[in-house]
């Protein structure tokens, strides 16, 4: 779990951090126009644990995380063939609900 949070993190901070203003492939940006919009930060939750998804993802299928930020949205695409276990463990932790009002604290603002 720590793992997903962890790569989750890292992934965030690499989008905001690129320094290209193309997309690579698989990713989707949207260009923010002006500044990020002010958030309040939801409070914190209980931590919990989760069971690993014991179902393979359906092998044909696109799965896409989407990401709604205050700087712009945008979405990755999975890799089910590269990260079998990641990839299942995103998609069932994100319709769960699971990562819904999390705040990912960026150290850096792209360009």
């Amino acid at each position: 779990m720590r793992a997903i949070l962890l790569a989750l993190a890292i992934l965030a901070f690499t989008v905001g951090c690129g320094g290209s203003d193309e997309a690579s492939e698989g990713t989707t940006t949207t260009p923010a126009s002006g500044e990020c919009e002010s958030v309040d930060a939801p409070e914190p939750r209980e931590p919990e644990s989760k069971e690993a998804p014991t179902e393979p993802l359906v092998d044909g299928t696109d799965y896409m995380l989407a990401f709604e930020t205050s700087c712009g949205p945008f979405t990755i695409t999975l890799d089910p063939k590269l990260a079998p276990n990641t990839a299942a463990s995103l998609v069932a932790l994100a319709n769960d609900g699971y990562f819904d009002d999390t705040i990912f604290h960026l150290l850096c603002q792209a360009s």
